[in-house]
């Protein structure tokens, strides 16, 4: 499983550590069944770095901004359901 916010790899099992995205920080305090837990990545955005990004044929970048967008659209829904 993915953080939605940044596409790191999400650690626990909520059962006896809350699931989490590598890049937070803190988990102390939250109970093993509270997750998931997602970074605070700025702007939610898609990394991506420029040399792959040109590398890519037009049908995979396509592909590619497309997720982008969705991800973005899924991280400001999470942020909306405190």
């Amino acid at each position: 499983m993915s953080c939605i916010k940044c596409g790191g790899e999400m650690i626990g099992d909520d059962y006896t550590m809350v699931m989490h995205c590598e890049n937070v920080e803190d988990t102390a305090g939250y109970e093993p069944d509270a997750g998931p837990i997602y970074c605070n990545y700025p702007n939610n955005e898609v990394i991506i770095f420029d040399a792959d990004y040109d590398s890519l044929s037009d049908d995979t970048k396509k592909m590619v901004d497309g997720q982008a967008k969705r991800l973005r659209e899924l991280a400001g829904r999470e942020g909306d359901k405190k």
